[in-house]
């Protein structure tokens, strides 16, 4: 399976770090506890959608890196991920609870992949 810096870059047709950021842009979405709108809920929903395409099964990204702790929030991520999908092909809505701990994983995940330096880059647009 191809690294997660890989997937990153492949999420879309923005740049990887504009992926990082709409990643930390919803995580502080939650914790400012804004409203969740059914405008952001559908546009989260396709998110969520492309991350599946993108991560067939989170728990095998970056194979090579042998961090338990990057194995285990992998682990975790794999397993929001697919509740995630399967509540939105059962009820066209999702678990906002869910969400926010699956971006919590992707943005711990990052941490570790990234150095800090480079998540800094990404966070202010700088190209890497």
């Amino acid at each position: 399976m191809e690294s997660l810096t890989t997937e990153m870059n492949n999420l879309s047709i923005q740049r990887p770090e504009d992926n990082y950021r709409r990643l930390v842009a919803t995580i502080d979405h939650f914790n400012q506890k804004r409203r969740i709108t059914e405008d952001w809920i559908e546009e989260h929903k396709k998110i969520i959608l492309e991350y599946r395409r993108v991560f067939p099964d989170v728990s095998k990204s970056n194979e090579e890196v042998t961090d338990r702790v990057f194995r285990s929030v992998a682990t975790k991520a794999e397993l929001l991920l697919s509740d995630l999908i399967r509540e939105i092909k059962l009820t066209r809505s999702f678990n906002w609870n869910d969400y926010y701990e699956l971006c919590v994983c992707f943005h711990k995940m990052c941490e570790i992949l990234y150095t800090e330096d480079e998540l800094t880059a990404m966070m202010n647009g700088m190209k890497l």
